[in-house]
């Protein structure tokens, strides 16, 4: 039996762009009837482990305990929702997903902790790529939960958009939100490569209006070296200050050595002025190099 999807999980260090995630989680839950999770991981390889004795460290999980029941009591309070918190122990990206099955989560909201807004640290990075539902990722100062109305969906020839694209209709319909789809010819010299194109930006424009989503969008040139597109992207949401969202699939992480290798996902990600809602596409039995 399929199990219910009904929560939102939002792992917690206390920083600020999780305590972000928290408020932006907010409507959307109030619109699907979601039960909110508030997650707090001891790495039991981390810091407690290495440089506190065994006594101090289980007095220190208990004030986080009561810390994170407070920030979960305070969630409650300001949101009307039900609201839970766990505190567990053991690697950080595990116990995310894990978390994420045990509740039966429909989205993960993430915190993109860092002291430089424009870097994502490696376990955030490896929640993204390894988590089976949409993950929400929420720079400390992207905090307006009451509204979404224009989702942008750059949009390419890969076997995975048709993902991309019902996930920006799910949410384009909580919100009564526009899509905007942005596609661009990177070196597209072929004419039919470039026709190909085309006919796909008409298809899916036309499967999103059949939703009954308004849709917009264009098709624009850009330079040929490997992270234009994701300039391209940056640039145009920018420049429109009514976009509040970016859908995007992402490539799983493999191996070892695909963690190493910066994909353009992950720029956009870091550079992205709004929130982006990753989706790892499922296996459709054809592979690409290109993520969006």
């Amino acid at each position: 039996m399929k199990k219910s999807l009904n929560a939102i999980l939002i792992p917690v260090d206390f920083e600020e762009a999780s305590l972000a995630a928290i408020k932006q989680s907010f409507n959307i839950a109030r619109q699907l009837q979601l039960h909110l999770h508030l997650l707090y991981i001891h790495d039991d390889g981390g810091i407690l482990r290495r440089f506190f004795p065994p006594e101090q460290s289980l007095e220190l999980k208990a004030r986080l305990s009561a810390d994170l029941s407070a920030l979960g009591q305070k969630a409650e309070q300001e949101s009307g929702l039900k609201v839970t918190t766990h505190v567990v122990t053991g690697k950080i990206v595990q116990k995310i997903n894990e978390m994420a099955e045990q509740i039966g989560a429909r989205f993960i909201f993430l915190g993109a902790s860092n002291s430089n807004p424009d870097i994502i640290g490696g376990n955030a990075i490896r929640v993204i790529r390894s988590a089976q539902v949409p993950v929400f990722t929420i720079k400390a100062n992207q905090i307006d939960q009451n509204r979404c109305r224009n989702i942008l969906l750059p949009l390419d020839l890969t076997a995975e958009t048709r993902q991309k694209v019902l996930a920006a209709i799910s949410i384009a319909k909580v919100y009564n939100a526009t899509i905007q789809i942005l596609s661009g010819h990177c070196g597209l010299t072929a004419t039919g490569e470039l026709n190909h194109l085309q006919i796909q930006f008409r298809q899916v424009k036309n499967f999103i209006e059949k939703e009954g989503i308004r849709c917009t969008g264009e098709i624009l040139e850009c330079a040929s070296d490997e992270l234009s597109f994701v300039r391209m992207i940056i640039d145009y949401v920018k420049d429109r200050p009514t976009i509040d969202l970016i859908t995007i699939t992402t490539q799983a992480e493999i191996n070892f050595i695909d963690y190493f290798i910066d994909s353009e996902a992950t720029q956009l990600i870091r550079q992205s002025p709004v929130p982006v809602m990753s989706i790892v596409p499922k296996n459709l039995g054809t592979s690409s190099s290109k993520t969006f």
